[in-house]
């Protein structure tokens, strides 16, 4: 049988299961029949290029682009470590977001903003669904109004997320109404209350809502003079509150179903450090009697670290009152170490992250200790382990964890913790004077078989080189070795780009002494695509003088897209052509 007589089903399921380049590549003017199927899938799906080299990228914005632009909803753009600089490469090429006239859903990842895109976006009429996550924009605050302005100018906007990093000293906040709008989240700056007011009264019909709020005890607090009956979903996060401020807040949104608070190192200044479950019952019955959803996190350090056993029992036992454990039948949990450092939380545990130790104490008001104890929605976890400290036992356990942080020296019982390692995806490692980085390291390695990312965390000492080197992963493509040496060498990079690792590795992360190691790598790593770089001597931030980029670009192929990072000045990014 050929494969233009397959039929429709078998053709689908074969387009559900392909990315959208070898869709492309493979099928496109195949016959109408197949065209058609393309269509309809362009027109029900995202079109992603995430992890695309840029050959890739350049012949899909040449070839097939221009000719689907009216067939794309849905587009995902990024500018990360492993696909720099797509939105040049889509521009370059004469594309526009204005000509994707049906788009309804637009993702931008990483992406430096600039002035001349407001208008563009402002064209996109269908466009319902806007992310900008983890973009910069540099411009003043009328600059930075107008963007906002333009964002809730769009006619058919429902869902907002902007995490969104100013240059300067600006911030989302329009002047314009939106009644389009229902969902927003805005995170990369801290709003006060008056701020929060002023996005609430030009958004009214908005219904969920998530944001990084600021409420400090200076703040003046300014009284809601509107209420908002159509909020039923709130998610705060602070790293600080104060009661005044948050009885403010909530006494607006009479008709909240869910609300999520999220409080993360409290400051020490503050005159109550965190609320306990006598203050949190007066907020909830007072001004919110509708709530169903009440999930919590504070993260804090206890005063007193001589009496810690003392001070978990008055917390939690401010939490085991009827409104708590009958009428709402709402649990806590406590955890804390022996510097008193503690996380209080609600069970079942919701949030995504989540960070523990192999000498943490927990203690909860729920009954039954196993009913909560697998934290199913946790995928990024971080594990301590102290070899010098005892361990303590924990019926905590992980079932879905794809993004770990981990000592490779962390004793079996503790990394029980966690039931499927085979759905680790990404592996940062602590290296200590206790580590055999050899031995320990490969092992680990061993148990993760789809483990694509690999790399070592900040507070990591130096391990062995060669002991290094020597390690093998059959699915390793990313490498962040940013910390795993100060800087490299001419000689560490040929050791490196001749490792087993090096060798397989597609997108590298690295800090160099000199310049001319990196044409070294370039050239001896066959597979890389993607290099994040950091120089020894590199003050681009301190004079604004940039000597690495022009010599990079002089030096390489003009096949190859080379910049600096928006955001981290100190990267370079070097996408390979």
């Amino acid at each position: 049988m050929l494969l233009e007589d397959l039929p429709n089903e078998v053709f689908i399921e074969i387009i559900r299961c392909s990315s959208t380049l070898d869709l492309l590549r493979s099928f496109y003017n195949l016959n109408l029949r197949i065209s058609q199927l393309l269509f309809a899938h362009f027109r029900t799906s995202t079109i992603d290029f995430r992890s695309t080299t840029l050959h890739d990228f350049r012949l899909v914005c040449r070839e097939y682009l221009p000719l689907i632009v009216n067939q794309i909803t849905s587009l995902r753009l990024y500018n990360d470590d492993k696909t720099p600089q797509q939105m040049e490469v889509f521009l370059e090429h004469g594309l526009t977001l204005h000509q994707l006239s049906n788009l309804q859903s637009l993702s931008l990842y990483g992406i430096s903003l600039q002035e001349t895109m407001f208008s563009t976006i402002s064209q996109l009429r269908f466009l319902n669904r806007l992310t900008l996550a983890d973009c910069s924009l540099s411009c003043n605050q009328t600059a930075s109004q107008n963007f906002s302005n333009t964002i809730w100018s769009l006619p058919a906007l429902t869902y907002c997320y902007l995490n969104i990093s100013f240059k300067r000293d600006s911030f989302i906040l329009p002047t314009v109404e939106s009644l389009s709008l229902r969902c927003l989240s805005i995170w990369g700056i801290k709003y006060d209350q008056i701020q929060f007011n002023t996005i609430c009264r030009h958004t009214p019909c908005l219904e969920q809502c998530s944001i990084l709020f600021n409420m400090d005890f200076s703040d003046p607090v300014d009284p809601f003079q509107h209420e908002f009956p159509s909020m039923t979903r709130f998610r705060l996060h602070s790293s600080h509150i104060e009661e005044n401020h948050l009885n403010y807040v909530l006494q607006t949104m009479l008709n909240l179903r869910q609300l999520i608070v999220d409080i993360d190192s409290l400051d020490s200044h503050s005159s109550s450090p965190i609320f306990n479950g006598y203050q949190w019952e007066t907020i909830l019955r007072r001004y919110l009697p509708h709530l169903q959803v009440f999930r919590l996190r504070m993260k804090f350090s206890f005063p007193d670290e001589d009496d810690l056993d003392g001070q978990v029992a008055d917390l939690l036992r401010s939490f085991r009152g009827r409104f708590w454990l009958e009428e709402r039948q709402w649990f806590v949990q406590c955890q804390w170490n022996e510097e008193g450092q503690a996380c209080l939380y609600t069970l079942p545990y919701r949030f995504t992250d989540f960070q523990t130790s192999s000498s943490m104490q927990c203690l909860s008001t729920c009954p039954n200790n196993e009913l909560f104890s697998t934290f199913h929605y946790v995928d990024d976890l971080l594990m301590e382990y102290y070899v010098t400290q005892p361990e303590i036992v924990s019926s905590i356990r992980f079932n879905n964890v794809r993004d770990l942080s981990i000592h490779p020296s962390i004793s079996n019982q503790f990394l029980s913790r966690i039931s499927q390692l085979e759905q680790v995806t990404s592996l940062t490692v602590c290296i200590t004077d206790s580590t055999d980085t050899n031995t320990d390291l490969q092992t680990l390695l061993n148990r993760m078989p789809n483990l694509s990312s690999f790399g070592f965390n900040p507070w990591s000492l130096h391990p062995r080189r060669l002991s290094l080197l020597r390690l093998t992963h059959p699915k390793i493509s990313l490498l962040d070795l940013r910390y795993a040496w100060q800087h490299l060498e001419a000689d560490d990079c040929a050791m490196l780009s001749q490792s087993p690792l090096g060798q397989q590795c597609e997108v590298l992360l690295v800090r160099i002494r000199k310049c001319d190691a990196v044409l070294d790598l370039i050239n001896n790593m066959s597979n890389l695509r993607t290099l994040n770089i950091q120089f020894d001597d590199d003050h681009f931030e301190e004079t604004n003088e940039d000597e690495f980029v022009p010599w990079l670009q002089n030096q390489l192929p003009s096949t190859f897209l080379i910049s600096r990072d928006p955001v981290y000045a100190t990267d370079i990014h070097i996408w390979i052509g």
